[in-house]
């Protein structure tokens, strides 16, 4: 019996250090991997781009700074905060590092005119692709600068999806 006692608490110990190394682990792997995460600005703050903030925060690959919507003056979507309009790109752009955005406008024409003015305003500012992890996409598949892919969506093998396209749900 006191052996037993003994194995156990020798097991316990051993299992309190190697949470405690994970947590260690697991905290500095984290800390380097947030370091990588890409600062984003969305162009967009209604209902279509609550969709492409989701979908974002599940590919964890941005970290969103806010949204730009010409149409509305402060306030905030999703808990993300709206920093301007389409004007003031270039700005925040070097206020906050970006590494690009995404335009969040569902209707083509709109979206086309946006990435217009977008590129007059800031010619160097890149437009990021978003892919939703419940998406399934065959390895060879080419996606285009500023496409968003939702989820279920299937492409197959030998498929090239351009610039700024929306794949939409299950489709």
């Amino acid at each position: 019996a006191n052996f037993k006692k003994r194995r156990m608490n020798w097991n316990v110990r051993l299992m309190e250090h190697c949470c405690n190394y994970m947590a260690i682990s697991s905290n500095s792997i984290e800390n380097k991997f947030m370091q990588h995460i890409k600062e984003i600005i969305i162009i967009g703050s209604s209902g279509y781009a609550k969709v492409i903030i989701d979908i974002v925060e599940k590919e964890n690959k941005y970290n969103i700074i806010g949204l730009l919507d010409k149409f509305r003056n402060g306030g905030d979507t999703l808990g993300y905060k709206i920093l301007g309009k389409e004007e003031n790109i270039a700005d925040l752009t070097a206020k906050h590092n970006l590494f690009g955005g995404i335009i969040a406008i569902g209707d083509n024409w709109t979206r086309k005119k946006v990435y217009e003015k977008i590129k007059l305003i800031a010619p160097k500012f890149t437009f990021v692709r978003t892919i939703h992890p419940d998406a399934q996409i065959a390895r060879d598949v080419q996606i285009g600068n500023g496409t968003i892919i939702m989820a279920g969506v299937v492409i197959n093998t030998n498929s090239t999806v351009g610039d700024h396209c929306i794949l939409n749900t299950n489709s």
